[in-house]
């Protein structure tokens, strides 16, 4: 996919030459911005910048959904507890629990939390 001219071979405008191939960096998820440059899963290649996709942010290498994803829940790296579940981006404790010390407990019944 490159050209030659006067013997003198190369790749077109708006390529690079990537391990014998002629490359568009700019779109290229496996060479983003340059030569061996990978986007992540479920990120896409645009204007050389792995970007993610539309409602998904970047959190540690990965696109992630900040309003449902119990690791990264309204921000980046914030964990809602073992049995919590993550509703538009705030953790939410089950039937009637609530977060006290980390863990989601029914306080009505517990006494080693609050």
């Amino acid at each position: 996919n490159g050209v030659c001219n006067s013997g003198i071979c190369g790749c077109l405008f708006g390529q690079t030459l990537c391990n014998g191939a002629c490359i568009d960096t700019n779109t290229d998820a496996s060479n983003c911005g340059g030569c061996g440059t990978a986007c992540g899963t479920s990120q896409t290649c645009s204007s050389g910048s792995c970007t993610c996709s539309a409602g998904l942010s970047l959190c540690s290498g990965n696109c992630v959904n900040q309003q449902t994803d119990t690791n990264n829940c309204g921000g980046c790296g914030n964990t809602c507890p073992a049995t919590a579940s993550c509703v538009s981006g705030s953790c939410q404790c089950p039937g009637g629990q609530q977060t006290c010390g980390g863990v989601c407990t029914d306080i009505t019944s517990s006494f080693s939390h609050c």
